[in-house]
Formats: structure tokens, sequence, C-alpha cells
């Protein structure tokens, strides 16, 4: 996931190798974070995670001397700080004395639009000198919505047993698959209205071959599917994107 993200950043003008490591180190602690699952009890005011906080530590220094170094621009940070506020949010359960909250990830759709937005600031961040990023920004989000929906199919018996409601569960099999092809469709159009105003199309052949090895990962996903199958044709796609996305930047 780390390289995932850091390779999809690339179409950044100012991207650099400190901007990669930056962008891999930061995505590494979220979901490190998920792995750990943190928990914050308001009762005793406790934070509490099922790993080494030292690793946890060190990746935070990097970051922060990342940070000093790049220089980025305010608008930038705060969109980095809200992915950051998203992530924390998103796998972290939070008790009170009136109950226990397990995080948007729990959450019917909020689980999938915090996710696929927290990537899209990260990944694909809105720049205010430049306003066609909000076409690539929105781009990024529809095709990790997508992604984040088409995951879902797979934990459908392991999200009933847990009452926790998704799209799969809510719409079903087919309906989801035909969604998520939808929604990668009208990726591809926004790097299209993007490219008409640029002197290249290199990011629109990105854009078109991860759509087409993506819709068709989605339509070889079936209820019987196992989760190397999911490896491949989602996790493996979310990758292949960052892979072109560098590629042709």
């Amino acid at each position: 996931m780390a390289t995932s993200s850091a390779l999809m950043a690339t179409t950044s003008k100012d991207f650099s190798a400190f901007h990669f490591l930056f962008i891999f180190t930061g995505t590494f602690i979220g979901y490190y974070l998920a792995n750990s699952n943190p928990e914050i009890n308001f009762t005793n005011t406790k934070f509490k995670i099922n790993e080494s906080k030292i690793i946890l530590k060190i990746a935070f220094i990097l970051v922060l001397i990342l940070l000093l170094k790049l220089s980025f621009p305010f608008f930038q940070l705060l969109q980095y700080g809200l992915a950051s506020i998203l992530s924390i949010i998103y796998y972290t359960q939070f008790t009170t004395k009136s109950g226990t909250f397990e995080g948007l990830r729990s959450v019917y759709l909020l689980k999938n639009f915090s996710i696929a937005l927290a990537w899209a600031l990260v990944t694909s961040p809105i720049l205010l000198e430049n306003s066609d990023s909000i076409l690539l920004f929105l781009q990024r989000f529809l095709f990790l919505f997508a992604l984040s929906i088409s995951i879902d199919l797979r934990d459908i018996k392991k999200d009933s047993r847990r009452k926790i409601v998704t799209f799969p569960i809510q719409h079903g099999f087919r309906k989801t698959k035909g969604v998520a092809i939808i929604l990668l469709l009208l990726s591809v159009a926004l790097v299209y209205f993007y490219t008409c105003h640029q002197s290249s199309n290199s990011l629109l052949i990105a854009s078109i071959t991860s759509g087409i090895l993506s819709i068709l990962g989605i339509l070889n996903l079936h209820e019987q599917s196992t989760n190397k199958q999911y490896l491949l044709l989602v996790d493996g796609n979310l990758l292949l994107h960052g892979i072109l996305f560098f590629i042709f930047a």
C-alpha cells in the first residue's frame, strides 16, 4: 500500500525521491496503525496499540524531518493533515461512557468515502495554482472508491457476522461490480478532460490502461474468489495504477 500511494503521487511536478519517501512513510504509518488495532479510551484517557511503538516513533520522526525538508505549500499541508485525521478515525476504536465507536470503517459508505478521500488527498492533492488539478483529484478519488467497494465483496460474510453494513451487503454482488465499473469509466473520462488542457496525453494512456485492467479484474471476481485472487485482481491493480502513473507522469 505504501509503495502504491508513493508511486501514485509522482504526477506532481515537484516530485522527488524525498517526496516519494515522505508519502511512503506516511502511508506505512497509517497501515501499521490499522494492523495494530488502535484504541482510544476516553474513560481512562488511554491510547492502546497491539504493536511496537518504537517503529511508529522512528517513522513519525522521519516524516517530520522530510516535512521540514520538502516545505509543502500550506494548502497542501492542510490536505495531508485531513488525510491523516481521516486515517486515524477510520481505524481507531473510540470508547466512551456512552458506548464504543468502531471507527469510520464501521459506517455504511462513509468507510469507502473516507479511505478514497484520504488516498486522493495524499496522492493527488488539489493545487491552488493549477485549477485542472481538481480533475486528477476527482479521478483518483473515483478510482479508489471503485476499488474500495470491490474489495468489500471479499468480506461480505465476515462483515455480515460483525453486523457491518457495506455496499455489497446492501446492494448485492453484481450491482456492486456494475457500480465499480461505472466509477472506473468516469475516472478515465476525467483524465481525458484533464489532458485536453495539456500538451501531453501520457496520463490518459496510463489511466486508460489502468482502467481497462481494473475493469477486467472486477469482472473476473465471483462469490467463490479466494483472498489471493482479490489480492491479484484488486490490490494488484492498485499497485499497477501507481506504476503506470509513475512511468507516464
